[in-house]
Order: structure tokens, then C-alpha cells, then sequence
């Protein structure tokens, strides 16, 4: 499959995709971050509702990635 040349460029760090994809990832990466947190000082509600919140966190922002190149209307690259 070749790119579209016939899309305006876009730069990648300023698409929202990326901001999507960075929304992803960091709802991965922060649990992981702060998981040395004692359950019992915040209380296991808090835990659950935090892991909750992450999980839907990333499957949003995949869905929001996809939703954002399935029909581009620029074509992302460093390019002119």
C-alpha cells in the first residue's frame, strides 16, 4: 500500500492521534509508575477505582486513535 500523496502533510507531533496514542500510554505506564502504593493507606475501594479508571483510560484512547487515522484528512510526516 503506498501513502497518499495527495493529503496535505501534517506533523505528527501535532495531530491528535498523537495525543491519543500518548493518552494510551500513559494510562499503561502510570499504574505501573505508582503501583508501589499501599493498598491499605488509600483503601482497596480507591485501588479498584483507579484501575478502573486507567483501564477505561486506554481502551478510550485507542478507540480515539483509531477513530482519528481510519479517515485521515492530512497525511502525518516531518515533511514540508
Amino acid at each position: 500500500m503506498t501513502p497518499n500523496t495527495d493529503l496535505p502533510i501534517l506533523n505528527p507531533l501535532k495531530a491528535r492521534s498523537t495525543v491519543a496514542a500518548l493518552v494510551t500510554v500513559g494510562a499503561i505506564v502510570l499504574p505501573e509508575v505508582f503501583g508501589d502504593i499501599d493498598p491499605e493507606a488509600v483503601g482497596d475501594t480507591a485501588m479498584q477505582l483507579a484501575e478502573a479508571v486507567a483501564n477505561i483510560v486506554s481502551i478510550a484512547g485507542m478507540v480515539w486513535f483509531w477513530f482519528e487515522r481510519r479517515a485521515p484528512h492530512r497525511r502525518l510526516g516531518f515533511g514540508k
